[in-house]
């Protein structure tokens, strides 16, 4: 029943004043609590009490002993009720501080899913005009193979094991043809002929050849 009773007491003093003021100039503390319909104010100097009043009427001095028990409890309460203040205020800080991290954070996933929508975007863009040049490739091979055909180099495409464009060079089962053909194929795909193509065993012809950066071919 004693602790209840001054855990009102100092959550009183805590709401009605403001519980505990202090003059730094003469370091006079003032203590202002009250219970019930009676107040209770200690007032302190240097750390000891020099007055105190109850329903502010002062107690003569000699009395004040008899207090010494309940204001020795009731500063330690307050004292204990400013460090839960202050480390109420600390966590809000921290709260506020999250806060701000959690909302900046989630500026920057925002951004980032932006840019990764985008680069997915261009992904399948580069996908698309990839699958397309695939075709485009695919059909250029199949006209030079019909070439292949309608010149008779081979009598169809069950003897063609393989062929090489260069720029300098047309093997058709590692076999150099006529500088005509190379040249006509080399003016009909010029990127081709000078990046170099290979279909089949094109290694048969003995050269090296290159498609873009990478080397397909063998010595």
């Amino acid at each position: 029943m004693q602790a209840k009773t001054i855990l009102a007491i100092a959550t009183l003093a805590t709401l009605g004043t403001g519980a505990k003021a202090q003059d730094k100039s003469s370091e006079k503390d003032i203590l202002t609590i009250y219970k019930g319909a009676h107040s209770y104010k200690e007032v302190s100097v240097a750390g000891k009490t020099t007055e105190v009043y109850v329903d502010d009427k002062p107690v003569a001095g000699s009395e004040i002993p008899h207090y010494d028990s309940l204001i020795q409890v009731m500063r330690t309460d307050v004292d204990q009720q400013n460090r839960d203040l202050a480390r109420s205020d600390e966590e809000d800080a921290r709260d506020e501080a999250q806060g701000e991290n959690s909302w900046e954070q989630g500026q920057r996933d925002r951004k980032q899913g932006q840019r990764d929508r985008k680069q997915g975007q261009r992904d399948r863009e580069q996908g698309q005009r990839d699958r397309e040049q695939a075709q485009k490739d695919r059909a250029q091979v199949r006209e030079i193979i019909q070439f292949v055909l309608d010149k008779k180099i081979v009598p169809d495409q069950a003897h063609l094991n393989g062929l090489v464009l260069t720029d300098t060079a047309f093997y058709v089962n590692g076999v150099k043809q006529p500088e005509a053909i190379q040249q006509t194929l080399k003016a009909k795909y010029p990127d081709w002929a000078h990046n170099g193509i290979s279909y089949g065993d094109g290694c048969a012809a003995g050269v090296n050849i290159h498609i873009g950066n990478t080397e397909n071919c063998c010595q």
